[in-house]
């Protein structure tokens, strides 16, 4: 009986998984290699492609060895999931003949450390935390209402803040980042609590249904990673004012302010990959409108949701931007403006009341109408 050797089973079962993985390309035309496996355009080749990233990273930047070629598809500023599929002028023999070279080169690494050897992998950290980098337009209302006149109905987003942090979820904002626990124990919890309080019983095996649960619950203010957003941008300024106090706002000095964004949702939707899945490999921001079912508060507030598993939002869009493509601005509006706003919105119909059907939202209504602080 012979001793073993780890470090040589281990490199022979490495070898195994290459030879299958190539193997799959035996006698499969060009139209099979290539063809479309997924919703996020994942092809055979590809697979062969993100091997031979992945390769490339774990067993030489980690160790040191940086392989020698360029490999764009790998970059931060890549494409989303480039990685998974090829280009038409990324031919069969070219991505076969670039995974050889990976092999050699991490084979090299794996002979000439030891087995315990230790890598290291530099990941960017969030900036979710730090103050936005957007550079916002000033203006006041007179001036906010004439710029969000002349944008095309419907091929924006708006969402209001009173601040200037960055777009982030309700529950990122709160430390959370594993959603297999959230999908698995929150939404289970939530789901077994609200069906006491619900009408409709929601199916969570059917996407439309899961996605109005999100909302539902997002909406009366358990965290979910869903951001909120409107069509409107009067709805929009409503809740960039709502919580800012009037006496605070009586006394706010001019460089005090609250923040409009506004998403170019129909270019983003053209340019990427609309995943309303939580549980996606890749990192994933998508525009979706959910059904509004026991949740009478959808409708008037003319909602729709980016579904994210990003912590930072605002970088991630911005990462996505060139120079002569845009999808993410800001408005900043005054605060001490917040009485005349809200009386302005008043006239429109855009009241707590009307965006909060129910108790709360008349009371609220209300409130704003007969006190002054």
């Amino acid at each position: 009986m012979t001793d073993s050797d780890p470090k040589a089973d281990l490199r022979r079962y490495l070898q195994t998984g290459r030879d299958a993985l190539l193997w799959k390309l035996d006698g499969a035309s060009e139209y099979d290699i290539r063809r479309p496996m997924t919703r996020t355009g994942t092809n055979l080749l590809g697979l062969v492609k993100h091997a031979a990233g992945v390769e490339a990273g774990y067993f030489g930047d980690c160790f040191g060895r940086p392989f020698d070629e360029s490999l764009p598809w790998m970059e931060e500023d890549a494409e989303p999931n480039a990685d998974m599929w090829a280009t038409a002028d990324e031919s069969r023999e070219d991505i076969v003949a670039l995974y050889r070279r990976v092999w050699a080169h991490a084979d090299t690494t794996i002979e000439t450390l030891p087995l315990d050897a230790t890598g290291e992998a530099v990941l960017p950290r969030s900036r979710a935390d730090k103050p936005s980098e957007l550079a916002p337009l000033k203006k006041n209302w007179p001036e906010y209402k004439d710029h969000v006149g002349h944008l095309k109905g419907r091929r924006f987003l708006f969402r209001g803040q009173d601040g200037a942090w960055r777009l982030r979820t309700s529950y990122h904002r709160r430390g959370r980042a594993d959603l297999i626990r959230f999908l698995n124990e929150d939404i289970k919890t939530l789901h077994s609590y609200l069906m006491l309080r619900t009408k409709h019983f929601f199916k969570l095996d059917i996407p439309d249904e899961l996605g109005a649960f999100f909302n539902l619950a997002q909406h009366h203010g358990y965290p979910t990673p869903l951001l909120d957003w409107t069509y409107s941008p009067y709805v929009a300024a409503f809740f960039a004012y709502r919580h800012v106090k009037k006496e605070n706002a009586r006394k706010a000095t001019a460089d005090e302010t609250v923040r409009i964004h506004i998403l170019d949702q129909m270019q983003w939707k053209r340019d990427n990959a609309q995943i309303l899945l939580l549980l996606f490999p890749g990192i994933n921001l998508s525009i979706g409108e959910f059904i509004a079912i026991e949740n009478e508060r959808m409708i008037p507030q003319q909602a729709v949701s980016t579904l994210s598993n990003v912590d930072d939002i605002e970088s991630y869009i911005r990462s996505r931007e060139s120079d002569d493509k845009k999808y993410l601005s800001a408005i900043d509006l005054p605060v001490a403006e917040r009485d005349g706003v809200m009386e302005d919105l008043s006239y429109m119909g855009i009241t707590a009341g009307s965006l909060f059907p129910g108790l709360d939202g008349t009371c609220e209504e209300l409130r704003e109408r007969n006190f002054s602080v």
